[in-house]
């Protein structure tokens, strides 16, 4: 803690190996054999077992310093992909998303997605179509509120292709996609929010508007096939398919496999 920042806390986690790395709000933290507290700029990484910091156990390993809050990280292969609301990390320019190298934590100059206001919420990584091109998943309020990226530069793949609208009424912020989850199978995607619309062209496949959410609903749509097919309509207290064979999912319950909405969880049946 300090007076910066009178409430510090963590916003996301994620492990590579027996390293933790989270980010939140704070510029604090104590380690964990009681030394003194030490400057981070909302960013640490620790060991999993013993708590001890990354940098002290790795001297070739800095934390980045970001200069906003951090709210989603994700882990893959030698890296790690941080989203959020900061701006500059290690005073280079990577408004909202960035890839760190884990070993060293310096940022990689390579992965330079330019996304522009907004924040990012959500990270997954998709093993795409053929379910061995992976991509970085990225969802938030930035301009497209989910896009796809290549993992090595930043580029969008321009895989989705769907305008998301109408806010609920009362809910906290604007049109917005605040988590995101991928089924084992890799072949189903479910998106939660703050919209009640999506105007979505399937790849030619499928061009309809649908009106998903419902009075008193947060669950927002379930993309099937190749994550990009088909969509659902959301009551308060369960989602409706409208394809077939039909495929319920219900509001309130937990699942292994779920994304997250503000009056609970959407679950994979």
């Amino acid at each position: 803690s300090s007076t910066a920042v009178p409430k510090p806390y963590i916003d996301a986690i994620a492990q590579l190996n027996t390293t933790i790395y989270a980010g939140g709000l704070f510029t604090l933290v104590d380690p964990s054999n009681g030394n003194p507290s030490v400057t981070r700029g909302n960013f640490v990484a620790f060991d999993a077992s013993s708590g001890v910091l990354k940098s002290v156990q790795s001297p070739g390993y800095t934390d980045p310093v970001f200069d906003g809050q951090i709210r989603a990280v994700k882990t893959f292969g030698n890296s790690v992909y941080i989203g959020g609301d900061f701006t500059t990390v290690n005073g280079i320019s990577r408004p909202r998303l960035v890839k760190i190298n884990a070993n060293t934590g310096a940022v990689d100059l390579s992965f330079n997605p330019k996304i522009k206001g907004g924040t990012v919420w959500d990270l997954a990584i998709w093993n795409g179509t053929d379910g061995s091109s992976p991509v970085l998943l990225v969802a938030g309020s930035m301009g497209k509120k989910l896009i796809s990226l290549n993992l090595s530069t930043g580029v969008n793949t321009n895989y989705f292709d769907m305008a998301l609208a109408d806010p609920l009424p009362g809910a906290w912020g604007g049109v917005a996609v605040n988590r995101i989850a991928i089924n084992p199978a890799g072949n189903r995607l479910i998106a939660t929010g703050n919209f009640q619309t999506a105007n979505a062209a399937d790849m030619g496949k499928r061009i309809a508007p649908h009106l998903i959410g419902g009075k008193g609903a947060r669950f927002a749509m379930w993309l099937e096939g190749t994550l990009y097919s088909a969509f659902y309509r959301a009551g308060p207290n369960l989602a409706e398919s409208q394809a077939s064979p039909q495929k319920i999912g219900w509001h309130r319950q937990f699942s292994k496999y779920s994304a997250g909405f503000y009056d609970g969880h959407a679950e994979y049946r």
